[in-house]
């Protein structure tokens, strides 16, 4: 039912965006946020309840609000203070934590619209957060509550406002990245001391582990004030970081969670079910805000890390060993933990319905922080040179390829995440391939699909969020927001992310958890697998590990495993994705100079050729990649193996009687010269970029125009499109066969002009590429 009621809302707030459109004037604008959204918001709060809908009604109203702010442009200036007032309101007392996020963030594009409320506002958040904190400390706690983790109810409303508050204070500092107004230092200083009065110890440890998380999203937010700003306090930060991130307090994160699993295993054998007991759940509360305390600290690390890499971490590298042993704690600690998604961990807490008050996604318990400190933990150390941690390399490898052969859960997004790796224009491809009518993806791939197809009507000119406004957006209304993946119900919402653009929602720029792992993880190792301090033998064996065909239900008991069908093909694609990864990085990086390992890659090749043989045309595509940048790695290394296999095959399979295997030869060509024209321009001096011609452009192209008087889908798309690719990385030099290649083209345009849309698109397409080329 909350899964049902999410997607109801992405709808309602997807049609009250389109509905500012009808405001063509900017006074109509003005009048519709002063007499429509702000009353709704100030109604909806006057009738807030625990329940569900009541909450995400108000999201709806407050992304039409924030959508209708940005539209405004100048004029919203006229009516900013009373916008602002009752978002203040709802940050700091309403009793859901989602609403106040979204409320922090329309505060934050309230300030990004209107600049001169930025240091008023950010006044109003810190006299708050400055009372509330002295409230907290002052507030006793009631005799056996402080060991029991128990929190009375004025405290709850007192660590609700602070969350609140802190979280807009942390999201206007972030708004300072972006605005060319600034304010006063003594105000970013008297933040910095807030932080630090956070720390402080209560008498209730969970209460100080969510006045700790406070502290660190504050710190995260004053990350991008700059290398003199920051320069000038690092002392002072890293002493803070050392509270939290030190081995004491991550030992004693970890002793938590083993007394916390302790009092689990206990209750659970004296209730017979899981979960039982009083106990249990107040040491579940008490680890998640313990974990989630740790998250915030990293997350304020790896701003500090990406901000600082380029500055304050070249001239000062003594300070990436001290990085270094923050993130080995962590490190450490999540391998002592049970990994966050087996299926007993994700089983111990699929009922919990408690409602903390400290939150970041609709469903935020201990699985999703575990998932969310692993991630963080991949972007710290990625943001960072290899050089600077070679010494994690052999426990960072063991973890990686573990995180990337993890299986994947049935509810995955995965056309979603191959279409985040691959190329957006082959996309469209998916759609005429018969597969894709029984697929369960196959709602995704027509969005996907249809988006790449609008994208030029989407170009225009608007201040109005462009994926929720523009025709592109049309496809989204025939299929459910995804539970997972980018823009997902389940997404992480961290309106303070200094990244963060407020020209667009909040929920286009958020993604989940496990999405985000399992990405940063990818991107991670493949970043590891090309330094030079790697050794061959261990790049050797990690690619081994992630081409070993594994069953994507070995987590699950044996009876279930013996009987489950056999998974989609998709479903087992990620470690294929990792090493696509490896490959781009690899020649980015490494160039042609230097192959990648010969055993592996002779073993990549049998794999990629027995995945042109899949049903699914992502999969497919995903392997076409493979094979084409295993053929630029290795087309100057003549005793390679792999050039002459790529082109025996591209040769013969031309006549194969599979029609996967003729579609996939087919979209090959034309991804083997876009590999080198892509090639080129890595290696290309800045100011003069150069084509890098494929030196077998005239063995490949002929083979292609073989397969030009193919009629049958999916190989007539496949192979006009892939013609159409050929042209546009070849250029100039494509000339002897264009002739030919624009004949067939119009035969194929004459044939059956009205029954083949897309054919007539992807001719369209051609053709422009020819005239390029002609130029």
């Amino acid at each position: 039912e909350e899964d049902l009621l999410a997607q109801v809302a992405r709808f309602v707030s997807g049609s009250m965006r389109h509905l500012l459109h009808l405001a063509d004037t900017e006074s109509c604008l003005l009048d519709l946020i002063e007499q429509g959204l702000v009353p709704l918001v100030s109604a909806q709060f006057a009738e807030a309840s625990r329940s569900s809908h009541m909450d995400l009604r108000m999201v709806a109203v407050l992304e039409a609000l924030c959508s209708a702010s940005i539209a405004a442009g100048e004029g919203f200036r006229g009516v900013d203070a009373k916008v602002k007032q009752p978002l203040l309101h709802l940050v700091g007392n309403h009793p859901s934590s989602l609403v106040q996020l979204h409320a922090t963030y329309c505060l934050r594009v309230v300030a990004h619209s209107s600049p001169g409320q930025l240091f008023q506002l950010m006044n109003f958040l810190l006299k708050h957060v400055t009372v509330e904190n002295a409230e907290i400390l002052g507030v006793p706690s009631r005799r056996g509550a402080a060991g029991s983790g128990q929190i009375s109810q004025d405290l709850q409303a007192l660590l609700r406002g602070l969350f609140g508050h802190c979280a807009a204070l942390t999201a206007l500092a972030g708004e300072l990245f972006h605005s060319n107004l600034g304010v006063p230092h003594d105000v970013t200083s008297a933040v910095l001391g807030t932080t630090r009065a956070l720390l402080q110890p209560h008498s209730n440890a969970t209460v100080s582990a969510q006045r700790r998380s406070c502290a660190f999203l504050l710190l995260e937010g004053l990350m991008c004030l700059g290398t003199d700003w920051v320069g000038q306090r690092l002392t002072t930060l890293f002493a803070l970081w050392k509270t939290a991130l030190g081995k004491k307090p991550v030992d004693r994160a970890k002793v938590l969670y083993q007394q916390h699993a302790a009092a689990a295993s206990q209750s659970d054998t004296k209730s017979g079910s899981s979960g039982g007991g009083a106990g249990a759940d107040a040491s579940a509360e008490a680890c998640r805000d313990e974990l989630l305390s740790l998250l915030c600290a990293l997350r304020s690390l790896y701003a500090f890390t990406w901000h600082s890499r380029d500055t304050l971490l070249t001239s000062l590298p003594h300070l990436h060993k001290i990085l270094v042993v923050f993130l080995t704690n962590i490190s450490q600690l999540v391998v002592a933990l049970p990994h966050p998604t087996s299926a007993s961990l994700k089983a111990k807490y699929r009922n919990d319905a408690s409602k903390p008050i400290i939150t970041f996604a609709p469903h935020c318990g201990i699985p999703e922080i575990l998932l969310m400190i692993r991630s963080m933990m991949y972007r710290t150390f990625g943001a960072m040179l290899p050089a600077q941690y070679s010494s994690r390399f052999v426990p960072l490898l063991n973890m990686l390829a573990d995180d990337v052969t993890r299986p994947v859960p049935v509810e995955f997004p995965m056309a979603e995440l191959l279409a985040h790796y691959l190329h957006a224009d082959d996309t469209v491809l998916d759609l005429v391939d018969p597969y894709t009518e029984v697929s369960r993806e196959a709602a995704t791939t027509i969005r996907l699909t249809t988006t790449n197809l609008l994208s030029a009507t989407s170009s225009c000119s608007t201040d109005l969020q462009r994926d929720l406004t523009s025709d592109a957006a049309a496809p989204s209304y025939f299929s459910s927001p995804l539970r997972e993946g980018p823009a997902g119900t389940e997404s992480q919402l961290t309106p303070w992310d200094a990244w963060f653009n407020p020209k667009r929602s909040l929920a286009e720029q958020s993604a989940s958890a496990e999405w985000d792992w399992r990405c940063s993880a990818v991107n991670l190792l493949s970043i590891v697998m090309n330094s030079s301090d790697v050794s061959e033998q261990a790049r050797s064996a990690v690619l081994v590990h992630l081409l070993k065909k594994r069953d994507s239900a070995e987590e699950g008991s044996g009876q279930h495993s013996k009987k489950a069908p056999p998974p989609p093909s998709d479903m087992n694609a990620i470690p294929s994705l990792a090493v696509l990864a490896y490959l781009r990085e690899h020649v980015r990086m490494r160039g042609v100079k230097c192959a990648p390992p010969a055993g592996p890659m002779e073993q990549v090749l049998n794999v990629s050729l027995d995945g042109m043989k899949e049903a699914s045309p992502a999969v497919r595509r995903l392997h076409v990649e493979l094979l084409s940048m295993l053929f630029y790695a290795h087309h100057q290394l003549p005793e390679s193996p792999i050039v002459p296999s790529v082109l025996q095959h591209i040769s013969t399979d031309t006549s194969s009687d599979s029609t996967p295997v003729r579609s996939a030869v087919a979209l090959l060509c034309g991804a083997i010269l876009r590999t080198f024209a892509w090639a080129g321009k890595l290696t290309a001096d800045s100011g003069q970029p150069r084509k890098l011609q494929c030196p077998y452009l005239m063995n490949i192209v002929p083979s292609l125009i073989k397969l030009a008087k193919e009629t049958s889908q999916p190989v007539r798309l496949w192979m006009l499109h892939s013609i159409h690719l050929s042209m546009q990385a070849a250029g100039p030099a494509f000339a002897p066969f264009l002739k030919d290649a624009l004949r067939l083209a119009t035969a194929h345009l004459l044939a059956d002009f009205f029954e083949s849309p897309l054919v007539l698109w992807v001719i369209a397409e051609l053709v422009r590429s020819a005239a390029a080329a002609c130029a």
